[in-house]
């Protein structure tokens, strides 16, 4: 397939802006994965994300290609639930109130518990600039884009696989 052809689907079915400009949607990871074969072709967007208005975080994977038209998978959009919280140190408090302290939380990856006890120089190697300490410190914002580089993205679906295989 030539790339003419590759670009005028894209054109056709891609919303403009989908995910990317989504303002209830913080953007902590993200990865660019595209097949290409003679006669196939498959490009697949993945963003990981937390909704601004309430705990929600999820890895949005968008694919396009000629060969998954065909299963019925062109276009946007699955989701996945990405981490939970451990009992004794919840995140989310009465009323969803968030509670999560940038100097001790955990989460459960894949049945893996990770406990955290980060510095302000961990945050800064990830980018992350925090004020404040205690309850309420450490955005959901904040701990998804620590958890993506700390754990070297433990939620983009190509590097499950790569670490499955």
């Amino acid at each position: 397939m030539k790339v003419e052809d590759i670009l005028y689907l894209l054109d056709k079915y891609i919303e403009p802006g989908a995910a990317i400009d989504n303002f209830y949607q913080e953007i902590a990871d993200t990865c660019l994965t595209v097949f290409r074969s003679e006669k196939y072709w498959a490009i697949f967007f993945e963003f990981v994300e937390n909704h601004i208005t309430y705990a929600d975080v999820a890895n949005y994977i968008y694919a396009y290609g000629n060969c998954l038209q065909k299963l019925g998978y062109l276009g946007p959009e699955a989701s996945l639930a990405l981490f939970a919280v451990s009992e004794d140190k919840p995140l989310i408090g009465e009323n969803t109130y968030w509670i999560a302290d940038k100097a001790n939380f955990s989460v459960i990856i894949k049945g893996r518990r990770y406990d955290f006890s980060p510095t302000d120089d961990d945050y800064r190697d990830a980018g992350i600039v925090l004020e404040g300490s205690g309850p309420g410190s450490l955005p959901l914002s904040a701990l998804l884009r620590f958890l993506c580089h700390h754990l070297d993205h433990p939620f983009l679906l190509v590097k499950i696989i790569y670490d499955i295989c």
